[in-house]
């Protein structure tokens, strides 16, 4: 289920999320994204409101295959999806390094 908001877009990158007091990442997949939000799926639920989230995108400037995008994030909610067993989590940025959010809006326009 996507939001169909006019600067989301869908898209299958992989993510990675840091939970606070943990240093193994969950891997997961974003599924849309915009400039302020995300929607992501990852395989248990996430218990914790503010977290630190990688995300392995295409390369906008095409000098290698991926970049990666390194952001905070706000968990907002989180569903557990039907047929598939993972969680569908809501994600809104809170904190995004100038270069970076440029990156991803040239990221987001591909």
């Amino acid at each position: 289920m996507t939001t169909n908001t006019p600067s989301s877009r869908p898209v299958n990158w992989r993510a990675a999320i840091i939970l606070p007091g943990n240093p193994q990442p969950m891997h997961g997949r974003i599924a849309e994204l915009s400039d302020k939000q995300l929607i992501a799926f990852f395989p248990h639920s996430i218990h914790a409101k503010e977290c630190r989230l990688y995300i392995d995108m295409p390369d906008p400037d095409h000098k290698s295959a991926h970049c990666y995008l390194d952001c905070k994030v706000r968990i907002t909610a989180q569903t557990l999806a039907g047929k598939i067993s993972e969680f569908r989590v809501f994600m809104q940025i809170t904190e995004l390094k100038d270069e970076q959010r440029t990156l991803l809006n040239r990221a987001l326009r591909l």
